[in-house]
């Protein structure tokens, strides 16, 4: 199956990555026709464990997750990733969907908590430093002509 976009676990032996691989259910996790999922697989030192899925509410019926990556601030492990389930009106291109950038907090047993919606708008390619205060992604910019451009954006958290 194709795989791709990885992000490493901060333990250095969990891997999570998107995959066009089918979900438990097919029909509503569609894993193919462009629907990407989440998926996490263990380093055992010698062989990588079978690919576990991560359903609702990471992998998103209908809808594609991908690019997962990892930051630790305040005390607290998140995942970042993308999902384009939300759809949005641009002028002279009706509606379309539209990635955002979401984060989960990730427990010590590896459990993920609800996904938190950080910023949308055709957005994608998280990346953090290293202390968790600046957020870089890259930003699609479409104009009433169709045209579209895209550039490296960058947020600051909140204090």
């Amino acid at each position: 199956y194709p795989d791709g976009e990885a992000g490493l676990h901060p333990d250095g032996v969990t891997l999570y990555f998107a995959s066009l691989r089918p979900g438990p259910d097919p029909i509503k996790y569609e894993g193919g026709a462009g629907q990407g999922n989440l998926w996490r697989s263990t380093w055992n030192g010698s062989l990588w464990s079978e690919p576990e899925f991560l359903p609702d509410p990471i992998s998103r019926p209908g809808s594609e997750q991908k690019q997962p990556s990892f930051a630790s601030h305040d005390g607290t492990l998140y995942m970042y990733f993308v999902s384009d389930h939300l759809v949005s009106f641009y002028p002279g291109l009706g509606l379309i969907r539209d990635s955002a950038i979401y984060r989960s907090t990730v427990s010590q047993s590896g459990d993920l908590g609800a996904p938190e919606l950080v910023i949308r708008g055709i957005v994608g390619e998280p990346s953090l430093t290293a202390d968790g205060r600046y957020l870089y992604f890259v930003h699609v910019l479409y104009d009433a002509a169709g045209g579209f451009g895209s550039d490296i954006w960058y947020v600051e958290r909140d204090q």
